[in-house]
């Protein structure tokens, strides 16, 4: 079924402009992709029988505009779960000591699955309070712990950022990503913990050929038409445009920032458009999915808890 509709709109969406050919890559429709895995939760929750139901916490140091962006948008799809999930705010000031120790009351408490809401403030040793997540509540993946089982190709739960952008190449036409990377070039440009660097390993471990980029890489531009697959996560906005693409390649924007009061990727949409054959775009793209697979996690952590 996948396949016909990638070939359905992939004939609907080309044209002719001015007497030139034009093919305008496919937008991945994340908001679908991310309401399909939210209905298939639903309906395996409503054969397990709870006594209370699963619960979620989330530690939120301060406040930022993009973790309120993130935060609000897991409030309404655990409404749509009927998931009871709980903010536990601290001041930005806060010291990592002191956090630590809060975390530890926290992990008393019932909860099927704790996250740290990122970023942290500058100060606060931030692998230091991830490590502090029990792996049976780690949901997120991002303990040493799981980082460790993820890099020895070891894990039977991936970060939902990781798991959305190997869906996304599944809905750009890849069968299995994690077999049919082999002889591809990948470009990731950004190295943070929670996409660069996972992201390359989990890559590497299935065979890709790997480039990857961060803010001291010199002519950006030469690597990242490179790429076969091409995924930006810096959060520097509209980083990336279409003179920087590889015709026909599959792009997935894993930035984030606000400007002038709107969410925008580090992709120029427009432009890479006209030279990709797929696009994952911000807003819309990778966010809705990633949502969705965090809570996908907190079922499996339950599941893989109760055996």
């Amino acid at each position: 079924m996948l396949a016909i509709e990638i070939l359905r709109r992939s004939l609907a969406e080309k044209y002719y402009l001015n007497n030139t050919f034009i093919i305008m890559a496919i937008i991945i429709d994340g908001k679908k992709i991310a309401q399909e895995i939210l209905e298939d939760i639903k309906n395996e929750l409503s054969t397990i029988k709870f006594k209370k139901g699963l619960r979620l916490g989330i530690i939120l140091v301060g406040d930022n505009d993009a973790s309120e962006s993130f935060i609000k948008q897991k409030k309404k799809v655990a409404n749509f779960l009927g998931i009871k999930m709980k903010i536990f705010n601290f001041p930005k000031n806060i010291t990592t000591r002191k956090l630590r120790k809060e975390i530890q009351k926290i992990k008393k408490m019932r909860l099927n699955g704790l996250i740290i809401q990122l970023p942290l403030p500058g100060h606060i040793n931030k692998q230091y309070i991830l490590n502090s997540i029990p792996p049976e509540l780690d949901v997120d993946c991002l303990a040493e712990n799981s980082v460790k089982k993820l890099y020895a190709n070891n894990y039977k739960i991936l970060p939902p950022t990781i798991e959305g952008i190997f869906l996304i190449l599944k809905h750009s036409g890849i069968n299995d990503p994690r077999n049919d990377l082999k002889g591809k070039t990948v470009v990731i440009v950004g190295t943070g913990d929670l996409i660069g660097k996972p992201l390359a390993v989990i890559m590497i471990n299935n065979g890709a050929t790997i480039c990857v980029c961060n803010e001291y890489t010199k002519d950006l531009k030469e690597k990242t038409l490179l790429g076969d697959i091409l995924v930006s996560g810096t959060g520097k906005a509209k980083l990336i445009n279409g003179d920087m693409i590889k015709e026909g390649a599959i792009v997935i924007d894993a930035g984030f920032s606000i400007k002038d009061g709107k969410i925008v990727g580090d992709i120029e949409k427009e432009s890479v458009s006209k030279k990709a054959s797929f696009v994952s775009p911000v807003p819309g793209g990778l966010g809705p999915i990633t949502t969705a697979l965090l809570f996908k996690n907190l079922l499996k952590k339950y599941k893989l808890n109760k055996i």
